[in-house]
């Protein structure tokens, strides 16, 4: 005869999958953090190799940010960060993936349809960036630097953030 011992591991694979998502996610905003960049971005260039899809990459800096933490705290700062990111969503075109980078450095990679695509998703996330917002009764501004390189300038992942952070005046 046959004997057979089976396990429910269904808690199992649910708590790896939400280590998983711990692991690549940015708890303050949501957005995937520099640990799920460095998987989704080799995804970009080996599709990039398959077909030429080619891709850009915006380097987003918050410009004086440490102001804001020292003026109003590093609550308000948080609290800044979080109606930043609500913005570049919002702003975002639909088939782009955005990353917390650091503390206030930003990445999106956006695969291009066309290359106009690149300055008019720029002049949106900059916008969206740079209008003011009130939080807890205080007026903060923020602005960013924000620079651009595609991948079929560089050829290079390396290169690809390098340039694009480069060119963030």
């Amino acid at each position: 005869g046959l004997v057979g011992y089976f396990m429910d591991i269904t808690d199992e694979v649910e708590e790896r999958q939400r280590l998983s998502h711990l692991l690549q996610t940015d708890d303050l905003t949501g957005f995937f953090n520099r640990r799920a960049y460095k998987d989704v971005v080799l995804q970009y260039e080996e599709q990039y190799k398959t077909n030429k899809t080619d891709f850009v990459l915006y380097m987003i800096d918050l410009d004086d940010f440490k102001k804001i933490n020292d003026e109003f705290g590093h609550e308000y700062g948080n609290m800044a960060i979080i109606a930043t990111s609500k913005a570049l969503s919002m702003a975002a075109a639909e088939n782009s993936v955005l990353f917390r980078y650091g503390g206030d450095e930003f990445v999106v990679l956006h695969q291009l349809q066309s290359a106009d695509e690149i300055e008019v998703i720029e002049k949106r996330l900059l916008k969206a960036i740079d209008s003011p917002r009130k939080i807890d009764d205080a007026k903060i501004v923020t602005k960013a630097s924000i620079g651009h390189a595609t991948y079929s300038e560089t050829n290079s992942l390396s290169s690809l953030i390098e340039l694009a952070d480069k060119r963030n005046d």
